[in-house]
């Protein structure tokens, strides 16, 4: 029986410590972000990936994708998708997850993301509400992912509005910061206060790096009818 009981807290901490994705050189991917240039200058000349109702999708940013100069000043890979119509209100859900750094045992990072809505002409939308959180690995939420962020938008049915572009957010990248990683299905809304090392966080903590890019997958969108 003792054997059994151990076994099961050792699957818990497991559990909530969460499965890391595989690492990747976070220095050498910010030193090749760094002499990208934009691919252009409006989203008019961007191709849109259909997202389809109900369905996560994952994917990642990448060397590969494009760069776009975005409203705050910022350089950044993206990602941009249209979005389902509805007849009712959307909720956009953007999940970033953790990963390991290479070379760096110990040290994690992450794409802190952003996300940009834009209308039937691609043009940028104001005032569509973004909520910011940590949530921790957990057994009943994606028992088998790592640790993410999780950007949620209610998207209000309106005719013009169309469009989502993921980004990094680039005030983030090659910032170090202090997150909790020892408490399962711990919530904690940050907001764009992204909790700095050397912080009065209390518990276990860990040190995550924001990354231009991301290994495969590190990203998740998916876009369900508001209240489901």
């Amino acid at each position: 029986m003792k054997f059994f009981k151990h076994s099961f807290l050792l699957f818990l901490l497991f559990a909530s410590a969460g499965c890391v994705t595989p690492s990747m050189d976070v220095s050498g991917a910010i030193n090749t972000y760094r002499e990208v240039q934009p691919c252009c200058t409006t989203f008019q000349q961007v191709s849109f990936e259909k997202l389809p109702r109900n369905e996560g999708r994952s994917f990642t940013l990448a060397a590969t994708d494009p760069a776009f100069l975005f409203r705050d000043g910022g350089l950044s890979y993206f990602r941009a998708f249209e979005i389902p119509e509805s007849a009712k209100d959307s909720e956009v859900i953007l999940r970033s997850y953790i990963f390991g750094i290479k070379n760096n045992p110990g040290n994690m990072a992450v794409i802190y993301p952003d996300m940009e809505f834009l209308d039937r002409d691609k043009r940028p939308i104001e005032g569509i509400k973004v909520d910011y959180t940590y949530l921790l690995s957990s057994l009943t939420d994606e028992p088998n992912s790592s640790h993410r962020f999780q950007l949620t938008a209610i998207v209000p049915h309106q005719d013009n509005l169309r469009y989502v572009i993921v980004h990094a957010a680039s005030d983030q990248l090659g910032v170090t910061k202090l997150l909790p990683g020892n408490q399962s299905e711990l919530t904690v809304p940050i907001g764009r206060g992204f909790v700095p090392v050397g912080g009065n966080a209390r518990g276990t903590m860990y040190r995550a790096t924001g990354s231009p890019v991301g290994p495969a997958d590190s990203l998740r969108i998916k876009v369900r009818q508001a209240g489901d």
